[in-house]
């Protein structure tokens, strides 16, 4: 329960859900370019090079967000979190 009597939301599911599903498409999306761009036309450009190095630098970021997401109450009011020591 909250301060304010009603049920607490929980939207972390939906968050991580939304994340992976996310990630996912990106890496589907990037896996066809660059099939696409190296495998019909044998020719890789500057912009597929930066493109994979997004998502590379975006994993990491990623994999840590989901990996605290819980911990750190991310997907809750900011009214029903219980700010501990921890914080």
């Amino acid at each position: 329960m909250d301060p304010y009597g009603g049920p607490v939301e929980d939207q972390s599911t939906v968050l991580r859900n939304l994340e992976i599903s996310l990630i996912t498409f990106s890496t589907v999306f990037l896996t066809i370019r660059l099939y696409s761009r190296i495998g019909y036309t044998k020719n890789a450009a500057l912009d597929d090079v930066i493109a994979v190095v997004a998502w590379v630098l975006l994993l990491p970021g990623k994999t840590l967000r989901l990996s605290t997401q819980a911990d750190m109450a991310i997907g809750f009011h900011l009214y029903t979190v219980e700010f501990g020591a921890r914080w």
